[in-house]
């Protein structure tokens, strides 16, 4: 086998130079084997032309120079450890690629999906602008719509309005001429029935007015006396309220003061208890430990030897000051509970004291509610009082506005009904007249006594007063009688000289 190695080097370290290359090259090149055929070789260099870059680097990297040299046959193991570890690079650059392969894969696969969600984000958006600006059209549409046809109502409103008004100015203009005419015709004749009606008119309205007056007074007398029965029952009860509620005031006070004392008595006594309680366990026990000491004392003294007797003294001289120690401490005991004690009942006292308070607040609270809630109720009832004082005034106003009324229409209808009576009385004056003329010249050319015998109804030219009265609907109207059919035959006796 040929290679190259840089000139000028050792023979060893050219040897081992030159199996690093065909290692590497072997490594690059994909041969493996005992040995290495410069045509395999060339076939390695064709399949992996990186290898020969990655050699001549490595020969420019270890030496100028090159020479060709013969290389030694690579150990066995070496070439398995060199395949062994190229399989693992080769696995964790897999590794690597396929881990790298994925992780571009996710990148782009959640680049695509965030921009496909910003593209619906987007076109969402774009719809919901549309929806709304299609929504604002429509209710634009409807509101335009809307107000256009509450302009044409009220157009429509407006102008049926102004003809109604035309009309009735119309009307009235028309009714007004009518009645002005009337007047203006019945004025002679009506002056005495006027002045009877006004004389009427004048006497009812006095007659009312006097009612007025009376009513009214009756009701400002009874909205008097209502407010004075409603103002002294308010008084009545409200000084009810007032005593009933001293009452319980005092009788409140009376079991607070009662309880106090009950209080005092009972933590009285249960401190005396308790104190005698504790001085007598205070006792018991140092008796029995006084006595337990002697007896130890005892048996010590008898069991001990004489060695022990300083011992035993020491120790009876330090008795006093354990055993006042031990008094300072049941002395201390006893004043906690006292004072534990004395902190419960303060705790109670207060706790009782909030109580009343808040029952004695709930109290006031009570009653002014139901004082509010009477008064409530007292102006209730003098407001539907007044209110049916109102109504009734109403009412009465109504009902005398309803007998104007209908005093006015049937004076108008007399006035009205005595007019074309008068009318109807005139026309046949006339008549009576033209027809006694035309008889007077008739009897002036025949110059004699002439019976005059027409063939319809005449009337007295002296009509009397009852004829303004009411005629009958049916039948006919004469001197003589008032029935249908009625006829009469005048025969004056006329003379003419």
């Amino acid at each position: 086998m040929t290679g190259f190695i840089a000139r000028g080097s050792q023979p060893e370290g050219s040897l081992d130079r030159a199996n690093e290359v065909n290692v590497f090259f072997n490594r690059f090149s994909g041969l493996t084997g005992a040995s290495v055929q410069p045509s395999l070789r060339k076939e390695g260099e064709a399949r992996c032309p990186e290898g020969i870059l990655l050699k001549a680097r490595w020969l420019k990297n270890h030496g100028g120079g090159c020479e060709e040299i013969t290389f030694r046959r690579p150990n066995e193991d070496y070439i398995k450890r060199a395949d062994i570890h190229q399989l693992y690079q080769n696995s964790i650059v897999r590794d690597l690629n396929s881990k790298v392969l994925n992780r571009i894969h996710c990148d782009i696969e959640n680049n695509r999906m965030i921009e496909n969600k910003k593209i619906e984000k987007e076109r969402a958006k774009h719809e919901n602008m549309k929806h709304e600006q299609m929504i604002r059209l429509k209710n634009e549409e409807a509101q335009m719509r809307e107000h256009q046809e509450f302009l044409n109502k009220r157009l429509q409103a407006q102008s049926v309005a102004q003809a109604q008004r035309r009309q009735i100015s119309e009307k009235e203009c028309e009714k007004r001429r009518q009645q002005h005419q009337k007047l203006k015709e019945q004025a002679m004749l009506n002056e005495r029935i006027a002045r009877e009606a006004r004389e009427r008119s004048r006497q009812a309205e006095e007659l009312a007015e006097s009612k007025k007056r009376e009513l009214r007074a009756r009701i400002r007398e009874l909205r008097a006396r209502t407010e004075e029965i409603f103002e002294k029952r308010l008084d009545c009860e409200r000084e009810a309220q007032l005593v009933l509620l001293e009452e319980q005031r005092t009788e409140l006070a009376r079991l607070e003061l009662e309880e106090k004392r009950r209080q005092r008595k009972t933590e009285q006594a249960e401190k005396f208890r308790q104190l005698q309680i504790h001085k007598q366990i205070v006792s018991d026990k140092l008796a029995a430990f006084k006595d337990e000491q002697a007896i130890n004392v005892s048996l010590r003294e008898r069991q001990r030897p004489e060695r022990d007797v300083a011992l035993i003294e020491a120790e009876r001289e330090k008795q006093p000051a354990i055993d006042a120690e031990r008094k300072a401490q049941v002395l201390e005991s006893i004043a906690a509970h006292r004072q534990s004690v004395m902190w419960e009942t303060e705790t109670k006292k207060r706790e009782q004291r909030q109580r009343a308070v808040e029952e004695r607040k709930a109290q006031i609270a009570e009653h002014w509610l139901f004082l509010e809630h009477q008064r409530l109720r007292a102006q209730e009832i003098k407001e539907k009082n007044i209110q049916l004082m109102r109504d009734n005034e109403m009412m009465a106003a109504e009902k005398r506005a309803r007998l104007e009324q209908q005093r006015k229409e049937e004076h108008d209808a007399a006035v009205r009904k005595a007019e074309e009576v008068q009318r109807r009385d005139e026309r046949l004056q006339q008549h009576v007249a033209g027809e006694l003329r035309k008889a007077t010249e008739v009897l002036h050319q025949h110059r004699g006594r002439v019976l005059l015998r027409p063939t319809h109804k005449l009337l007295p030219m002296h009509l009397p007063h009852a004829s303004l009265q009411r005629a009958p609907s049916t039948g006919r109207r004469s001197c003589c009688g008032t029935y249908p059919g009625a006829t009469a035959q005048i025969r004056p006796a006329v003379t003419v000289e």
